[in-house]
């Protein structure tokens, strides 16, 4: 089969529709993190699902575990990384926790 050769305008306007595809998709991402009811203040609440606490802010699955569903949880505001989630610290007795707010909407 044979390939067929691209012209450098035709190279130019792929790629210009791959980028705007690209920023788009980024930009709902963006709105869709910014649209969460999470504030960006201390808060406590519990949750009718388990949620992701990591133990450290390296955010790693294998050093995380989850409050059980139910379990009261006290949620002071660190910072918002570039990805526009915010950061939270759980303090539960001696212990630091720390969730980003997408591990606090509702598994699918």
């Amino acid at each position: 089969m044979k390939t067929l050769k691209l012209t450098p305008a035709q190279k130019k306007a792929n790629k210009a529709a791959y980028d705007k595809a690209y920023r788009e998709r980024k930009k709902a991402q963006k709105s869709q993190v910014q649209t969460q009811e999470f504030p960006a203040t201390n808060f406590s609440t519990s949750f009718e699902y388990p949620v992701r606490t990591y133990w450290n802010l390296r955010f790693e699955n294998e050093n995380s575990s989850c409050a059980k569903s139910g379990t009261p949880l006290n949620f002071e505001f660190i910072r918002e990384n570039q990805n526009g989630e915010f950061i939270y610290r759980i303090k539960r007795g001696k212990r630091h926790f720390y969730t980003k707010s997408n591990e606090l909407v509702k598994p699918e």
